[in-house]
């Protein structure tokens, strides 16, 4: 999996003026909340300060839902990671994690039926809008020649962006695109 991780900051000692603190990887813990909760517990018993914690830092994408959150929900992590590593298996993508993060914030949803959101709507890569709309069309329509030249591809794409059939994201210059059913 993507590299996904969250330090967890012991929050009696940081309000004491001291970092203490784990790194944990995500992908260790994908569908599983609990065994997070007795990992960062065990972390706390360790530091010996209290039983508050919060999340001081992100490696990785996540959504706006968890980073803008100090304590965001665990089981909301548990289940992120589990949806990244779902994708990344399901449709070999290598970048799994700026995709799912990405359709979270621009789509929103739960993050229990992400995966299979995306696995069903998704459409692929494309350099632009118009160039899903031509394929599209051209996969789906016989087109005469003499209207080819009168097809403004560009505002096709658009108009179905805008109409609310499709959704882009963008990541890394590449367009991908789902269907909002």
């Amino acid at each position: 999996m993507s590299d996904l991780r969250v330090y967890v900051a012991d929050l009696a000692a940081y309000n004491e003026g001291r970092l203490l603190g784990r790194w944990f990887d995500l992908a260790d813990y994908a569908g599983d909340a609990e065994g997070l909760n007795d990992d960062i517990d065990a972390m706390l018993a360790e530091n010996g300060r209290g039983d508050e914690w919060a999340i001081h830092d992100y490696d990785g994408a996540f959504p706006l839902e968890i980073r803008s959150s100090e304590n965001p929900s665990l089981d909301g992590l548990a289940e992120y990671a589990e949806a990244v590593a779902e994708v990344e298996r399901d449709m070999g993508m290598s970048d799994a994690t700026r995709l799912v993060a990405a359709y979270l914030d621009e789509i929103g949803g739960d993050i229990c039926n992400v995966a299979q959101n995306i696995a069903e709507n998704y459409r692929g890569t494309y350099d632009s809008l118009a160039e899903f709309a031509e394929e599209l069309t051209e996969d789906t329509s016989e087109i005469p020649d003499h209207l080819q030249y009168y097809i403004d591809w560009d505002k096709m794409g658009r108009d179905m962006e805008i109409g609310g059939d499709i959704t882009s994201v963008n990541i890394g210059g590449e367009l991908h695109i789902f269907w909002n059913h």
